[in-house]
């Protein structure tokens, strides 16, 4: 994400933020994919903040690989996923259920001083990808 997106991230309810959106991602959907997944990183946040006070709460959510007929379709059409799955370190795709797990513990009673953050569901593909970046 450039440091253009990220100003324009900092307010997402300004007038024209949809224009400048799309003028940003110039139809790139790997550069729309990250846009939007920062931008509901930071609205989770935000919304911690502002529900806090009320009791609530508020997280993201980033499944990394997940086996679904849409990812399947993916990693046949995108070398790149995988790439990715081979830079996990549980070497597997996750399991729908796995995701589902989580958010069903965010959302219940034990995690009832959770609020504000961006939980992944990557099997450590994030941290896997992060590793093999600095060894190049």
């Amino acid at each position: 994400v450039t440091d253009e997106m990220e100003e324009a991230l900092r307010d997402p309810l300004a007038p024209g933020f949809l224009d400048r959106a799309t003028d940003l991602v110039g139809g790139d959907s790997g550069i729309g994919y990250a846009f939007a997944k920062v931008g509901v990183i930071r609205a989770a946040a935000r919304a911690a903040v502002r529900w806090g006070p009320r009791g609530g709460r508020a997280n993201s959510l980033a499944p990394g690989l997940i086996d679904t007929p849409m990812n399947t379709q993916e990693m046949e059409q995108q070398p790149v996923m995988r790439d990715m799955l081979a830079q996990t370190p549980l070497g597997r795709l996750g399991d729908p259920d796995e995701v589902a797990a989580v958010a069903a513990f965010l959302v219940s009673d034990q995690a009832s001083f959770v609020s504000g953050i961006d939980v992944l569901v990557d099997g450590g593909q994030q941290q896997g990808t992060k590793a093999a970046t600095e060894s190049a």
